[in-house]
């Protein structure tokens, strides 16, 4: 008999970021006003992007990700999540953010199949010589296969703002087909 919690294989989850500054890699100190502890709210806390994959990304907005509906019962489920607007805080000549995702499996009805309450719990740390926004950040989550009776389902994502303490959620359905057997596809 198969847990009743979600949880993820191999990893924590693959975690990429980036620094909002003009040129890449050539930070410009701000204002002092702007380097502070305190945390800093970038904007709303929304889910820019998410989708399910075959296969796990790489990179930000990797542009060999495929996004799929279907998704066999023997299979690894990659989801794909863009965070942006998570307040940070600048401490020791790093930005900081952390966020902790929950995730629940529903099927169409709604019922709760499967529950992942801090799925992960990912930590944020860039150095950089000032208080700057983060930018391009992404997770991809990787769980077992789910091995559910194929037919349609909805996963629900919810990222937790650890410093700016606000939530956000979105929603995506998927169709679980039956077991192919065989290798997992590859990354084009």
């Amino acid at each position: 008999m198969r847990s009743a919690v979600l949880r993820t294989v191999a990893c924590l989850g693959l975690l990429g970021l980036g620094l909002s500054a003009g040129v890449p890699g050539l930070l410009q100190p701000a204002p002092a006003a702007a380097q502070s502890a305190l945390p800093s709210q970038v904007g709303k806390l929304s889910i820019d992007r998410m989708f399910v994959s075959e296969v796990p990304a790489t990179k930000y907005r990797d542009p060999a990700l495929r996004q799929t509906a279907n998704v066999p019962a023997d299979r690894e489920l990659h989801i794909y999540v863009e965070p942006v607007g998570l307040a940070t805080k600048f401490e020791n000549g790093e930005v900081k953010a952390q966020m902790i995702i929950d995730l629940q499996l529903k099927n169409t009805a709604g019922k709760v199949i499967r529950d992942g309450k801090g799925l992960l719990k990912l930590p944020i740390a860039v150095k950089a010589q000032s208080h700057l926004p983060l930018k391009d950040i992404y997770t991809n989550i990787k769980l077992d296969p789910l091995k559910l009776a194929p037919g349609p389902y909805v996963l629900l994502v919810r990222v937790n703002d650890e410093f700016g303490r606000t939530a956000a959620e979105k929603t995506i359905g998927f169709t679980q087909t039956a077991a192919q057997g065989g290798a997992a596809p590859a990354k084009k």
